[in-house]
């Protein structure tokens, strides 16, 4: 399903852990996911990303993420062009 065919509404609750983060609450996500900061390998456009965190190592630290859309995610595809990366979890 492509991004322009997503209600609205759907859309909105998609966005809302973005929102959190936004709003210096990711504390109240903890450690199950982390927002990804990273560049639009074409557009050169900051974008932001909620991620599902499968598994946390905290003596690393390690966060291990799935892509739910394989190589093709938008996403993995932007860091791997290595433009510039954050990650922000738990606030």
């Amino acid at each position: 399903m492509s991004p322009s065919r997503i209600h609205p509404i759907l859309r909105l609750v998609f966005r809302a852990p973005v929102w959190i983060y936004r709003l210096h609450a990711g504390w109240l996500l903890g450690h199950r996911f982390l927002l990804l900061r990273h560049v639009g390998r074409r557009t050169h456009l900051r974008r932001e990303t909620v991620l599902e965190v499968m598994e946390y190592r905290p003596d690393v630290p390690e966060f291990i993420v799935m892509s739910g859309f394989g190589r093709n995610a938008g996403w993995l595809c932007n860091i791997e062009a290595g433009w510039g990366v954050e990650v922000m979890v738990a606030g």
